[in-house]
């Protein structure tokens, strides 16, 4: 594996604080695949824990940039150094030979820098997707908190209802209770006044 991507690797888990989920896509284990969706799970909570409820934050983007930059401006001096050195050892030996290598390093740095230019069109486009994402992300969290608040006062206004009812039935059951009662006791005095007579 080559030094520059180890290298972007590393930065890149130094960048996710290590955060890293290994997933096997051809596992046949129903019990495995649960377990891998839910570690992510887990990773994805947790990101938007630290992030304070966001999917991710603009200071990981800021970092990548960075890092981005830095690598182009690495890549840049490297190619320009390099360059110097094959000139100077070519001029010596073969002056026309330079100028022609020197016409196809220019087209060859030129092609570089566009393709850093479309990379840079390309991540603002992505700045722009993983922008539109985390609104979303956030509209969607807002009407499951919704949604949950309306199911959680639709249930708790089903339980006091059906609390009511239950109360009004206890309510009945005791008047009739009661009546009953009363009926007796009466029924009770009306045969003793009737055995007295």
């Amino acid at each position: 594996m080559p030094k520059e991507l180890i290298f972007f690797m590393q930065e890149v888990l130094r960048c996710c604080n290590r955060r890293m989920l290994l997933i096997n896509n051809r596992t046949a284990s129903e019990a495995e695949r649960e377990n891998q969706v839910t570690d992510l799970l887990k990773i994805i909570d947790n990101i938007i824990t630290d992030n304070g409820g966001l999917p991710y934050s603009n200071e990981l983007f800021r970092k990548a940039r960075a890092i981005s930059r830095e690598s182009r401006n690495d890549k840049e001096k490297a190619y320009a150094k390099q360059l110097r050195q094959f000139k100077d050892m070519m001029e010596p030996n073969q002056p026309g030979l330079c100028s022609e290598l020197e016409e196809k390093l220019r087209i060859g740095t030129q092609t570089f820098q566009e393709h850093f230019s479309l990379s840079a069109v390309a991540r603002k486009q992505t700045e722009e997707v993983v922008s539109t994402a985390q609104q979303e992300s956030a509209k969607e969290i807002r009407k499951l908190e919704e949604q949950f608040l309306w199911s959680a006062r639709k249930q708790a206004e089903e339980v006091l209802s059906a609390q009511q009812e239950v109360a009004q039935d206890i309510r009945r059951l005791l008047e009739e209770l009661e009546r009953d009662r009363m009926e007796r006791e009466n029924q009770k005095r009306q045969g003793r006044c009737c055995t007295i007579m």
